[in-house]
């Protein structure tokens, strides 16, 4: 499993007692090191009042190895602890609410680039088929028109079509007569305009394989009520767990072509 992640964490002082047990034994005594402080007193920063320093925060964003993003996010966490009037307090919590913001971002947090033009994008995401047929050639068995064609339940003459368009893209290649996956990868943004025709597209497939009852499939719809507070911290579950599948299909090897479709809304019409 994927472990919690700073972005979760309102108090810098319970983010560093979870890393530090974490971690190997003495490591709190390492800490104090780094911070050039008696390791009591790096006890009564995670359990009392005292509060690290700027100058030490810095210190424990090297001493952690942390990320330009969450450096910024763990110095902000502190400033936060720190700060003294109301304005201050939230001044900073706007400025933490714009990196959780952009950490939400699947785009950039999977940083991935797109270099298909916006019109054989609009080709891609008009039909299931494309995302599909593209997916399915990594599947040693299917790397034929008619062995495609079986798998998904559509013509031969309709496979031939998509072909054209994921070859042209550099999606699919064709490799001594037999098609495989190509090097260009594509992503859509929340903010595409093809976003809600991608979602559409797989959201009926999944209604149709409710009429399947396949015991490999997994359909769940949950109505719930929810703190506000708690509302960033579900979301940010659900993106990680998209990250642990997404190293979890990396490595493996390529037998079978699925789909998973995840969904975290808000029910009404308030914003």
């Amino acid at each position: 499993m994927i472990g919690k992640n700073i972005f979760e964490y309102q108090d810098y002082k319970t983010y560093l007692s979870d890393e530090l047990r974490k971690r190997k034994r003495g490591e709190q005594g390492r800490l104090a090191v780094a911070l050039n402080c008696h390791t009591g007193y790096v006890s009564q920063v995670l359990n009392g009042s005292a509060h690290l320093s700027l100058e030490q925060g810095v210190e424990v964003n090297h001493f952690f190895n942390h990320s330009k993003n969450v450096s910024r996010y763990f110095l902000l966490l502190l400033q936060y602890a720190r700060a003294g009037t109301v304005a201050l307090r939230n001044e900073i919590k706007d400025q933490m609410k714009e990196i959780l913001d952009q950490q939400l971002i699947l785009k950039k947090r999977f940083q991935l680039d797109e270099k298909i033009s916006p019109e054989d994008e609009s080709i891609l995401y008009s039909s299931w088929h494309y995302v599909a047929v593209h997916m399915a050639v990594l599947i040693p068995n299917l790397r034929t028109v008619p062995a495609i064609a079986e798998y998904l339940g559509i013509s031969t003459g309709r496979v031939r079509e998509v072909l054209e368009t994921l070859l042209r893209t550099g999606l699919v290649q064709e490799v001594k007569g037999e098609l495989r996956i190509g090097q260009q990868r594509v992503h859509l943004g929340h903010d595409s305009p093809l976003i809600f025709k991608h979602h559409t597209n797989w959201r009926l497939q999944a209604l149709a394989s409710l009429d399947r009852h396949r015991l490999s499939d997994l359909h769940y719809s949950s109505v719930v009520t929810i703190g506000e507070k708690d509302v960033p911290k579900v979301r940010e579950i659900l993106v990680r767990a998209i990250e642990e599948v997404r190293q979890t299909i990396r490595p493996s090897k390529d037998d079978a072509l699925y789909c998973y479709c995840l969904d975290w809304f808000s029910v009404g019409k308030r914003d």
